[in-house]
């Protein structure tokens, strides 16, 4: 699995990451999917796989240098890749009546969902483009849809600190999408 990793990253920088989190972090991920899913082997393997994704996506804002942290954000992703497996378990079981109406929905119809995926990326661009400490803590918060005091335990900060940094990190947002002519 660690080449299929190594292949979708493009930096020599990128692969030592990788290589680094994979060999040690991996057991950990699996640790702490294993403790949601409760042991269902397949499951916890592909809830560790879709959070090596998710790290690869943002493998730029993670930060080696300290060991503890990168590790507990690495199993953080990986418990909420694991609670969302058990969302997807528990949706299985929705009616196939059930998912013509959801079909029928106004926020389900292609033109929309199109629409809302353009927008979502050039809310990622600009999220990009914030200053490092407003970036790091918004795309924990709105990406990985981290609560506040799992940001502040990973990036060991207050949790005021980063309930600070979130409320102009957005402003910022909302400033820049103003200009792309966003209205968020």
């Amino acid at each position: 699995m660690i080449s299929y990793y190594l292949s979708i990253v493009e930096t020599d920088e990128e692969r030592e990451k990788v290589i680094f989190i994979y060999e040690n972090f991996h057991s950990f991920m699996c640790y702490t999917a294993g403790e949601v899913l409760r042991g269902n082997t397949h499951e916890i393997q592909d809830a560790v796989h879709d959070a090596m994704i998710k790290i690869i996506e943002n493998i730029d804002i993670i930060d080696l240098s300290d060991k503890r942290r990168a590790k507990n954000l690495c199993g953080i992703v990986a418990k909420n890749k694991a609670k969302d497996r058990c969302k997807l378990r528990e949706n299985r079981n929705v009616s196939f009546e059930d998912l013509l109406m959801e079909e029928d929905k106004p926020e389900n119809n292609p033109v929309e969902i199109v629409i809302r995926e353009n927008t979502y990326d050039i809310i990622l661009k600009t999220l990009r483009s914030l200053d490092d400490k407003y970036r790091d803590i918004c795309t924990l918060k709105f990406i990985h849809q981290l609560k506040e005091r799992e940001i502040a335990l990973i990036l060991d900060l207050t949790p005021k600190t980063v309930s600070t940094r979130i409320h102009r990190g957005k402003q910022l947002l909302r400033e820049a999408l103003r200009k792309e002519d966003l209205h968020v």
